[in-house]
Parts: C-alpha cells; structure tokens; sequence
C-alpha cells in the first residue's frame, strides 16, 4: 500500500516531542495486523502505520491494539497509530498501545465537533496527534500546551502475540509438553487447554506439521513457543506465525541463528 498524502499540515505535534522534518508526516494505513507485519518483512513502512479502530475498540482484523504495537515493534515499526471518530476508543486504543510498546504513537480524529476535555486527554495519549482538517485551528492551542506522560522503568515482563491478543510473560513461564501437530491437531488444541500451563510448546519438524500449525493458529489462546530441529523448518514457522512466538533454546539452534530471528520477527528468547 502506499503511503497517504502528505498530513503535514493537519499533524499536531504535543510539546517535548519533534515535528516530523519539514512538517511531513507520511502513513500507511493498513487492514489488518497481518498485511502490517507482511509489509514490515517486505522492507517495512515508510512511516507510521495506521489501523483504524472499530465500536468494539479492536482493529478491524480482530487485533487488539497493544498485541498491533507489540508485535510491529518488535519488528521495527517506526510508529503505530489508531484512527476512529469516536475519542473515548482512540484514547481506550492508546493507553493500551502506551503499554505494550515504547513506539511513537499516531492518533488520528476523523470526526469534527469533539468537546476540548476530550481533545486535550487524546493530546497526552499520543505522540501525533492528525485531527479532522476542519478542527485543525480549534484543536491546535490545545495540542501545544500538551505533554505525553513518562514512560516507567520497564519490567521484566515481555509481551508475547497470538491470533490478536497480547499476553505479558516472563523468563519462568511454565510450558506445556511438547505437542507435534498430527491429523487431530485441532484437538490436541483443546486438550491442551484442560491443561495448567502459561504457553503452548509446539515442535514444527516436517511440511505436513508446518501446514497443520499455519491453518489453526487462530485457535490458539495461550502464547506459543515455536523449536525445531531444522533450521529452515524453524524460520518457516516464525514467519507463517502472526504473532509474537517464544523460543526456549531446547532444540540447541545456533545462537547466531536465533538473534536473527528475534531482529526479524521478535521473537523471544526466553
């Protein structure tokens, strides 16, 4: 997808953050947290990445806000933003995304007419502010006395990704056994779930497992730690994986290998 015209003119800039150079501000606005992390493996954005936000408060592909920021941070997203006209959503969107990720946040507000309490509270949640164009002259004083809240002291858990959700997790996670996809792997799903774990250990070896795994991610509801004995199978795997895997090192994959695979994918290694 190409990148917008040129929003320089209606970007608000809160105070203590720098314009864009020359007042420019591209983005791209994508349809899904799939079709954002292909463009990212393709080459990435040319700049911040634009999801709009539905009446449930989720991206229009069933993605939560923060699993978006995660996950297209741990990829090497230059910016994340959220579209809506409704600024209790944008703002509901931000703050999670605040969270999840230390990306630049975009908020754009396609609707005219919004109260100064709520302009003001979307000012300080997002790095960008882009306005309906009509508001630009009302909302602009408002965005130049804003400033964006600190970020705290980051902890030492980490946000895994998976079918659209985030999951905070932690170096000690507790694994479940080791599952190869087989025919019933739909059911080993759900007898996993019976299950007292916090991920899902899923070992991809052969084409028929690699298949099986890419077709039923959407049932998975834990995050997944991916191994292989094979390389390529491995990086297979990552890629076909929408989400934000874990790797525990059982397999002895080369480490160079390995730190590929976390700048590329952001993959977690535990």
């Amino acid at each position: 997808m190409n990148p917008s015209e040129n929003q320089g003119p209606s970007v608000l800039t809160p105070s203590g953050d720098d314009p864009p150079p020359g007042g420019s501000a591209p983005f791209e606005r994508f349809q899904s947290l799939a079709h954002g992390r292909e463009t990212l493996l393709r080459g990435g954005a040319a700049g911040a990445m634009l999801f709009a936000v539905g009446t449930d408060g989720r991206l229009n592909c069933g993605a939560s806000p923060a699993a978006a920021a995660a996950l297209l941070g741990s990829m090497g997203a230059r910016a994340v933003g959220f579209s809506s006209p409704d600024p209790e959503l944008l703002e509901e969107a931000l703050e999670a995304a605040f969270e999840a990720s230390p990306l630049p946040l975009w908020a754009e507000l396609t609707a005219p007419g919004v109260g100064e309490r709520e302009v003001l509270r979307l000012c300080r949640a997002s790095t960008l502010l882009v306005p309906n164009e009509a508001e630009r002259a009302r909302i602009a004083p408002l965005a130049a006395q804003m400033t964006r809240p600190s970020r705290e002291e980051e902890d030492k858990y980490v946000a895994a990704v998976t079918a659209g959700e985030i999951y905070w997790i932690d170096s000690a996670i507790d694994l479940s056994e080791e599952i190869s996809p087989g025919p019933d792997f739909p059911k080993q799903i759900l007898r996993a779930e019976d299950e007292t774990f916090c991920a899902l250990s899923l070992v991809i070896d052969t084409e028929e497992e690699l298949s099986l795994f890419t077709e039923y991610q959407y049932m998975f509801k834990a995050p997944v730690c991916l191994s292989s004995s094979d390389q390529g199978m491995m990086i297979r795997a990552v890629h076909n994986f929408c989400g934000r895997a874990l790797y525990d090192g059982n397999q002895g994959l080369d480490v160079a290998f390995i730190d590929r695979l976390v700048r590329r994918y952001g993959l977690i290694r535990l």
